[in-house]
């Protein structure tokens, strides 16, 4: 498990939030489609996303961007 999301994580259940989920494609290998159920089977207050610098994770973090953003519980900046 990366440190970041961890760092994260700790965090934030330190200060009351104790409900933290940490999905993680990597452990899997599943596809942008199965984020974006997920988030539709579920709903969270905020989405967190962590990757390493290069073109490769560009690509891969524009992806699920995506992915995040094809989910029927997406929120906006306006709908709060």
């Amino acid at each position: 498990m990366p440190l970041g999301p961890c760092y994260v994580a700790a965090y934030v259940k330190k200060y009351g939030y104790n409900d933290v989920t940490y999905y993680s494609q990597d452990v899997y290998h599943y596809p942008e489609e199965h984020l974006t159920d997920y988030l539709n089977e579920n709903k969270f207050d905020i989405i967190g996303i962590g990757f390493a610098a290069g073109y490769y994770q560009f690509k891969k973090i524009k992806s699920i961007c995506d992915a995040v953003n094809k989910s029927k519980n997406r929120r906006t900046w306006s709908d709060s």
